[in-house]
C-alpha cells in the first residue's frame, strides 16, 4: 500500500480523540470510547492534554491565526475528517477462523480515498489514497485470497445457526464433527463435504460490508463472508427472508469472482 498513499499517519487513541474533538463529533468507525470509562473527569483532562501537546509537537495541530487557539494542520483535518464524514464505507474484518479479527475500514468522502486501520490496541494508521482505482487494489492485497479454483458443487443456504454449530463441531471434532450438523441442513451433499473440510481446515475468515451514508443519520448497509479453507474459497451471504435467526446462502468461489464482488461494491 505504501506506493499508492499520498499520506500516512499514526494517532494513539487519545491523539484520536483530541482530532475528534478539533473536528466537532465523538464518533468514528473502529474508535473505542470505552478506554476512558474508567478514568475520572481529571484523569481524562490529563490524558488528553498530554495527546494535545504531542500533536502540537508533531506539527499536526498549528497555531490558529490570534496565536492562542490551534487548529488542525489542513492535510491531517482532511485524512482524519474523511473518516469521520465519509460518504461510502467499506468495512473489512478479517483473521483466522476463530480467531482474534483485525479491522480495516476503507472511506470515500467527495474527493478523498482513505484507508483506517487498527494494527494494535490503541493505535490507528491512516492512509491517504490516490484514487478508487487504488483502493480497489489495497483492499484486494489485503483480501489476499491465493489462487483458489472455484468447487464443481451447487449453492445451497442454511441458518445462521446451523453454520455457528458446524463452525463449532469443526473446531472441536473436525471434518466428521463439522459434516455430521451440514449433512443434515438441507446442502447438497458436496457441497456439505467440501465446506465440511473448509471449516476444519480454515485458512482464514474475511467480512466485507459497504455502508452508505446518507447524511441523515441513515445508512445503508450489505455484504458477506469469505471462508478460504484448504484449497478452496467460499462467499457466506446473509437472505432476507424474514427468518428470526436469518438465512446464509452458501456458494463456491474463486478469487476472481470476489474482485468482482469488490468492484460493485465499489461500484467500478
Amino acid at each position: 500500500m505504501g506506493k499508492q498513499s499520498a499520506f500516512s499517519i499514526n494517532l494513539s487513541q487519545e491523539e484520536l480523540f483530541v482530532i475528534l474533538i478539533h473536528l466537532k463529533t465523538n464518533a468514528l468507525p473502529g474508535l473505542d470510547g470505552s478506554v476512558f470509562d474508567a478514568l475520572t473527569n481529571e484523569q481524562k483532562q490529563l490524558a488528553l492534554g498530554v495527546a494535545e501537546r504531542g500533536l502540537i509537537a508533531r506539527e499536526m495541530l498549528i497555531a490558529d491565526s490570534d496565536a492562542h487557539r490551534f487548529k488542525l494542520e489542513p492535510v491531517t483535518f482532511a485524512t482524519v475528517g474523511a473518516c469521520a464524514k465519509p460518504d461510502l464505507t467499506l468495512m473489512l474484518m478479517k483473521g483466522k477462523l476463530g480467531g482474534p479479527l483485525l479491522p480495516y475500514f476503507f472511506h470515500l468522502a467527495r474527493k478523498m480515498v482513505v484507508v483506517h486501520s487498527v494494527p494494535m490496541t490503541g493505535i490507528h494508521h491512516f492512509i491517504a489514497l490516490e484514487d478508487k482505482k487504488a483502493m480497489l487494489r489495497a483492499l484486494i492485497s489485503t483480501l489476499d485470497f491465493g489462487s483458489p479454483s472455484k468447487l464443481d458443487c451447487p449453492e445451497g443456504r442454511m441458518s445462521e445457526d446451523t453454520l455457528t454449530a458446524a463452525r463449532k463441531a469443526a473446531s472441536e471434532g473436525g471434518y466428521q464433527s463439522a459434516l455430521e450438523i451440514l449433512s443434515q441442513s438441507g446442502l447438497e451433499p458436496s457441497t456439505a463435504e467440501n465446506l465440511a473440510n473448509s471449516l476444519a481446515h480454515p485458512a482464514s475468515t474475511a467480512t466485507l460490508v459497504r455502508i452508505i451514508h446518507h447524511g441523515n443519520g441513515k445508512e445503508d448497509a450489505t455484504g458477506g463472508t469469505f471462508l478460504a479453507g484448504d484449497r478452496a474459497l467460499w462467499f457466506l451471504e446473509p437472505v432476507e427472508n424474514g427468518s428470526k435467526t436469518g438465512t446464509i446462502a452458501v456458494s463456491s468461489t474463486s478469487t476472481q469472482e470476489a474482485v468482482t464482488y469488490v468492484k460493485e461494491l465499489l461500484s467500478m
